[in-house]
């Protein structure tokens, strides 16, 4: 299975990848990159030049992108997980 997956997911890819692939039996190749602009590793680019992904993790923007360039497929959005910003206010 090919993956392209941004470093924010990175970490718990890492983790839970080595139980997919025993417990399935299909090996994960993996490709990072950064999910937006323009440089030769980030997502859009590779895509966009035609290297191939079965999958790709990613940040909400970096998908919008992709669909804006017709680079995913249709429908095929599915969230993973929700991040927070948050401030500490020392008083």
């Amino acid at each position: 299975v090919k993956v392209m997956i941004s470093a924010g997911f990175f970490a718990v890819y890492e983790e839970l990848g080595p139980a997919f692939e025993k417990s399935t039996g299909h090996k994960l190749v993996t490709t990072r990159g950064p999910s937006v602009g323009d440089s030769p590793e980030a997502i859009p680019t590779r895509l966009s030049h035609g290297e191939p992904a079965d999958v790709v993790i990613m940040d909400g923007s970096g998908v919008d992108l992709l669909e804006q360039r017709n680079l995913a497929r249709p429908g095929s959005r599915m969230p993973l997980a929700e991040s927070f910003i948050g401030m500490v206010v020392r008083a």
